[in-house]
């Protein structure tokens, strides 16, 4: 009886471990080409925050941009707070993300929503001294190509996830 009850609870294991095959993201080839432009523009926006270059990044976004910030109790939402908020960051330090994972965004009940995009990455600060940061980095991008084409596609959502209050204070007590 034992040994039928061990072959029974190894054939569960067993079955639990295999793996699985990963799920389609279910976007057809035109959503596909929207997804990978939108990717694109977000890595290019990324870019030009490590760079420093404000003007590289506002061309991207609509001037109603909506932006749910990651600093403790900041409630600015506009698009010239968030260019602000990356200029205080900037003048502490350099920006960079590294170890993107991309993903189209998902409504509430965990289907596709549309070809926005959700991005996973690390973001690392270097303080002016020399200091270093890094943490987990979360976003999702809401884009303006619901006509389904690429043409003059900007960013008009950002919300944002990260501890961007204790990299400042991070940076900027290593700046002294």
């Amino acid at each position: 009886m034992k040994s039928k009850i061990l072959v029974l609870l190894f054939a569960c294991a067993l079955f639990a471990c295999t793996n699985k095959p990963e799920p389609s993201i279910g976007l057809n080839s035109e959503q596909e080409a929207l997804y990978q432009g939108n990717i694109k523009i977000v890595k290019e926006v990324c870019e030009a925050i490590s760079n420093k270059n404000m003007e590289a990044v506002s061309k991207y976004f609509v001037d109603t941009l909506r932006h749910d910030s990651p600093f403790f109790g900041d409630t600015a939402t506009s698009k010239q707070a968030w260019l602000d908020s990356l200029s205080v960051i900037n003048k502490t330090g350099k920006i960079t993300f590294t170890n993107f994972d991309f993903y189209p965004a998902m409504d509430p009940g965990g289907e596709i929503e549309d070809v926005d995009v959700r991005v996973y990455a690390n973001i690392n600060l270097e303080s002016n001294s020399g200091m270093k940061t890094s943490g987990k980095y979360f976003a999702v991008f809401s884009f303006t190509n619901d006509d389904n084409k690429m043409k003059d596609v900007k960013i008009y959502n950002v919300n944002e996830f990260y501890d961007a209050t204790g990299m400042l204070k991070a940076a900027s007590s290593a700046n002294k």
